[in-house]
């Protein structure tokens, strides 16, 4: 960053807030030593109170989605973002499964705590299909009552703070809760950026998951031909300004 020296003593890596893409709330999971790490907060971010902004930021110190805690007993019956967002995460630090995190997914997005079956079957995880024995989930078969509190945005839950001070330590004070302590402590515990299960999600995701690749193409391409658009509107002003000195 041009002012570097000023706000961090020359810090080559950091979290770098923009709006590069102003329809998106996107975050890189934990640090990377990339150099500077996107965090990017489009509109959508603000239309809520700032509790998707905090979301976001929490997906930079590290922590992933709730829905991903391996211990949480729920079912996908729709993948309206990445796989990356769905599958479980074999983590090496993490607190109890907490439905009122601000981490979690609203059952819209696919995620909800299942009903109960008496006929001794499972549901099928994201990453898992019917030939193995288990049972696809739909949208019917969410309890959508008991699955109400997820989503919620308006702050952050008691296990989301018991999450940021099991990773941080959040009860060092002074020369010890430097970012510089927080980062070796956290590279040498793994806990800043595991990753996700190696398995990808199951085909019956493979029609959501494209229309998810679609949109963000899509978005991606008028993006690139609106700046052609203005670079050329640019350029016509340019030229008209060229034309005008030349006559005088």
């Amino acid at each position: 960053a041009p002012n570097a020296d000023k706000l961090c003593g020359g810090c080559v890596d950091y979290v770098h807030v923009n709006k590069k893409d102003p329809n998106r709330c996107s975050a890189r999971v934990g640090w990377a030593k990339i150099g500077p790490q996107p965090l990017n907060l489009g509109t959508p971010c603000f239309v809520v109170g700032k509790g998707t902004v905090v979301h976001e930021f929490l997906h930079s110190l590290g922590v992933f989605h709730e829905h991903t805690n391996p211990s949480a007993n729920l079912i996908v019956h729709d993948m309206q973002r990445g796989a990356q967002n769905y599958l479980p995460k074999a983590q090496a630090l993490y607190t109890d499964y907490d439905s009122h995190s601000i981490m979690h997914y609203p059952q819209v997005r696919g995620v909800c705590i299942p009903l109960a079956r008496n006929d001794g079957k499972r549901w099928c995880g994201p990453h898992e299909s019917k030939s193995l024995g288990c049972v696809e989930p739909r949208a019917k078969d969410c309890d959508v009552e008991a699955s109400k509190p997820f989503g919620q945005r308006k702050k952050m839950s008691q296990g989301d703070f018991a999450t940021i001070a099991n990773m941080y330590g959040c009860a060092k004070t002074g020369k010890n809760a430097t970012i510089d302590f927080l980062r070796n402590k956290l590279a040498k515990k793994g806990a800043i950026h595991n990753a996700a299960l190696e398995t990808g999600a199951a085909k019956r995701f493979d029609k959501s998951l494209a229309k998810v690749h679609k949109a963000r193409a899509d978005a991606k391409a008028a993006k690139k031909a609106a700046k052609r658009a203005a670079r050329k509107k640019r350029g016509k002003k340019k030229a008209k300004k060229g034309g005008k000195k030349k006559a005088k």
